[in-house]
C-alpha cells in the first residue's frame, strides 16, 4: 500500500496556557489489502517550545485467509523533543483516552515512545482517540549553586537604584554575552568590578542571581516582567523565554495576553511577540485575540492605553 495514502493527524487542537487537547485521526485513502504500513503526523509545536509528533504502525493479517477475518495490530507512539533553536528541557504528561504517558524531551531525543495501550482501527479512523497533555519545563541542577552565598571569591557586583548584589565575574561571563564582552574588554566596569544598572531595582537583580546560580525565577508576574526587561538587556534569551512560559501557564487570559504584547512592544522585546502570537493562535482565545492584535499598533503606544491592560500584579509596560 502506498504510504502516502495513510496519514495521521491531531485534529480539533486547542491550547490553553501549558495544556492542550486534541483528537487523533487516521486517514486511509483506499481499502486495498496491505500487510504493514506506517503513518507519521506533521510536527505540532506545543507552547512554542517543543515539538510533538505521532506515529501509527498497522500490521494486518488474515486469520483464515479471507478478507472478513483480517486482524489489525496497531501501535501508536509519540515523539517529543525541544526545538533545535531552544535549550529548554521539557516534560510532557500525556493522557490518551484512559491511559497516561510521561515523556521527557532529553530522554526522547527525537525518538518515539510507545503508548501504553492499543487502539482500534475504527476509533482512529473516526477520530475517537482523545489526546490531552500538560507541558512543563525543568532545569538541571546548577553547579554554581554552591557559590550562591560565597563571600570569599566575590569580585563583581551589579548596582541598582536601591542597592547592589554581589556576583562572580566568571559566572556572569558565561551567563550573558553582554557581560562577557564587557568583562573581557578595556571597560571601566571591568576594572572597577561594578556595573551600574540605573533603572533596575535590587529585587530584580537578586532575581537574576537566583536564576544564574539556582535556576529559579520569580513567582509573581511583576517580578517576571522586570526580570524579562533585564534579561533582554543582557541578551539572555533563554531566561526571557522561561519567564514568558511561566507567565502564560499561571494566568492564561485574553486580557493578560494583550497586556504582555503591549509590554513587549513598549520595551522593544521583539522576540516575545512571536511566542505570544504562536500560543494565542493555538488557544481557545484565538477568535478574540486575533481581532485585538491586528488592530493594536505596537509601534504607536499611547500613554492613555496603559491603564486598560495594567493590573496591580503586572509590571509597568515601560
Amino acid at each position: 500500500m502506498d504510504q502516502s495514502k495513510v496519514k495521521v493527524y491531531l485534529i480539533n487542537y486547542i491550547q490553553k496556557g501549558n495544556c492542550f487537547s486534541a483528537r487523533m485521526k487516521l486517514k486511509l485513502d483506499c481499502e486495498e489489502d496491505h500487510r504493514e504500513v506506517m503513518a507519521m503526523s506533521p510536527e505540532y509545536i506545543v507552547c512554542s517550545i517543543a515539538i510533538l509528533k505521532v506515529k501509527v504502525g498497522i500490521t494486518t493479517y488474515s486469520k483464515y485467509g479471507s478478507r472478513e477475518s483480517r486482524i489489525h495490530i496497531i501501535n501508536v507512539s509519540f515523539g517529543f523533543s525541544k526545538r533545535i533553536k531552544d535549550c529548554l528541557n521539557c516534560m510532557l504528561y500525556l493522557q490518551i483516552n484512559k491511559s497516561s504517558l510521561t515523556i521527557i524531551s532529553t530522554e526522547c531525543s527525537g525518538g518515539f515512545i510507545q503508548a501504553p495501550e492499543s487502539y482500534s482501527l475504527s476509533d482512529l479512523r473516526s477520530g475517537n482517540v482523545n489526546v490531552a497533555g500538560v507541558i512543563d519545563i525543568f532545569m538541571v541542577p546548577n553547579p554554581c549553586s554552591v557559590l550562591y552565598d560565597d563571600k570569599d571569591l566575590i569580585d563583581f557586583s551589579l548596582k541598582g537604584i536601591d542597592g547592589s548584589v554581589d556576583f562572580h565575574r566568571h559566572i556572569m561571563a558565561i551567563s550573558s554575552p553582554v557581560l562577557k564582552a564587557m568583562l573581557a574588554g578595556p571597560w571601566r566596569e571591568a576594572k572597577q568590578g561594578v556595573l551600574d544598572l540605573k533603572d533596575v531595582n535590587i529585587s530584580t537583580i537578586q532575581h537574576l542571581k537566583d536564576y544564574i546560580y539556582l535556576n529559579k525565577v520569580p513567582e509573581t508576574e511583576r517580578g517576571l516582567g522586570e526580570l524579562i526587561k533585564l534579561a533582554h538587556f543582557l541578551l539572555m534569551t533563554t531566561l526571557v523565554k522561561i519567564c514568558v512560559f511561566n507567565i502564560l501557564i499561571r494566568c492564561w487570559k485574553l486580557e493578560n495576553v494583550v497586556h504582555w504584547i503591549h509590554f513587549a512592544g513598549a520595551n522593544n522585546i521583539s522576540e516575545m511577540i512571536p511566542w505570544l502570537l504562536d500560543i494565542g493562535n493555538r488557544s481557545e482565545a484565538t477568535l478574540g485575540i486575533t481581532d485585538i492584535i491586528t488592530s493594536y499598533d505596537l509601534t504607536n503606544i499611547s500613554e492613555g492605553d496603559d491603564d486598560i491592560y495594567k493590573e496591580e500584579n503586572m509590571p509597568d509596560a515601560s
